[in-house]
């Protein structure tokens, strides 16, 4: 029988695993936000777009209702990790690297999206509207945009 000593903490392998989760929803995001990119840069309906921006919300949410239910796993990482031995704590490191690297990704995305939705406004330009009629880029539109890229800008506690 392996020595207890030798066994990564149960908390240990608990942060690894919700990262592990946490880390495919903000590569959904990332793919999400491109997506959201490519279909205002071809002046897509803006209603095509709403759709993605509700699909990020969702995510979003999945992602700090994981990051709650780990709060105590999270806290006791951030006492011990300095004692720990490096190979217990990689993955784990690596995950938080990854995550930070999608966040970084999906800022930058958000970033070009609302400067699309921004030259769309000041050109006056119009956006296919849900049923086909042509509307101008409004304060709804902005106000959707401006929620979802709030809620987006809040990455994950690092520790």
């Amino acid at each position: 029988m392996a020595d207890p000593g030798s066994l990564p903490d149960p908390r240990l392998e608990e942060l690894t695993q919700t990262y592990r989760r946490i880390l495919g929803h903000y590569q959904e995001i990332v793919a999400l936000s491109r997506e959201q990119r490519r279909r205002l840069a071809e002046r897509e309906p803006i209603a095509g777009v709403n759709r993605l921006l509700q699909e990020k919300k969702k995510l979003l949410a999945e992602i700090r209702a994981e990051e709650e239910r780990v709060t105590g796993a999270r806290e006791w990482w951030k006492k011990v990790r300095r004692n720990l031995p490096p190979r217990d704590g990689r993955d784990l490191l690596s995950l938080l690297d990854a995550i930070s690297a999608s966040v970084e990704t999906s800022l930058g995305l958000e970033s070009e999206c609302r400067e699309l939705l921004t030259r769309a406004a000041a050109w006056g330009g119009p956006v296919q509207g849900p049923v086909g009629a042509t509307v101008s880029l409004g304060a709804r539109a902005h106000a959707a945009y401006a929620r979802s890229e709030s809620v987006a800008s809040r990455p994950g506690d690092r520790g």
